[in-house]
């Protein structure tokens, strides 16, 4: 028998987009490479560039007629005082944007990413060990995991497998699953970044709060 084709469509159901919003980072990690972070502030956009950048995206693809998927990345976005009033103008002005993803170091206050937590749909906070007081970050993550959950969206952690946090990784992996906070261990090739040691160490402290 025969089989015709009667219907084409499309094989996507929404427009994603993956967005390192700027290089800028407040965090210099000895295997990041510097096509991923710098400390130039020419790179954190006003929120009129930020607002242009999408419109012309937008204007280039809203013919489709999707909804759109936004995973926003750095450097670190939330360095910039302007990514947060962006995104609010962002899910007020176009309903069209779905679903949005942000991933940051962790190293903004509780209180900004509640605010923040109101106009995406997941938060992934990145544990760099280097620059980051264990009991803070992880404090921060326990709160933030519960808030997230009472607002029914998503919230994860990014533990960074770096060579000198390797015998400490059992203890984040102990205090994420007493407070069920999904999470993952990510390995790194720290031979990318522009040094060869640490210029820092963080603060080895998660003992306290276990």
């Amino acid at each position: 028998m025969e089989r015709k084709i009667i219907k084409i469509e499309p094989a996507q159901d929404e427009i994603k987009l993956g967005w390192m919003l700027s290089r800028y980072c407040n965090y210099d990690c000895m295997y990041c490479p510097t096509d991923y972070h710098d400390k130039d502030s020419k790179t954190l956009y006003s929120l009129e560039t930020l607002q242009e950048k999408w419109k012309t995206f937008y204007n280039k693809t809203n013919y489709l007629n999707l909804p759109y998927k936004i995973s926003i990345t750095g450097g670190e976005p939330t360095a910039n005082k302007n990514f947060l009033p962006f995104i609010i103008w962002l899910k007020e002005t176009y309903p069209q944007v779905e679903n949005i993803i942000v991933t940051s170091n962790g190293s903004a206050s509780i209180n900004y990413y509640k605010k923040l937590a109101d106009h995406i749909n997941n938060l992934s906070l990145s544990f760099h060990s280097e620059f980051t007081n264990e009991a803070e970050f992880f404090t921060k993550a326990q709160e933030l995991g519960v808030y997230f959950k009472s607002i029914d969206k998503h919230f994860h952690v990014n533990i960074m497998k770096e060579l000198w946090n390797s015998e400490r990784i059992n203890l984040f992996v102990e205090y994420l699953d007493k407070h069920t906070i999904n999470y993952s261990i990510n390995d790194i090739i720290e031979n990318l970044g522009p040094r060869s040691t640490r210029q820092h160490k963080g603060v080895i402290n998660i003992e306290q709060i276990l």
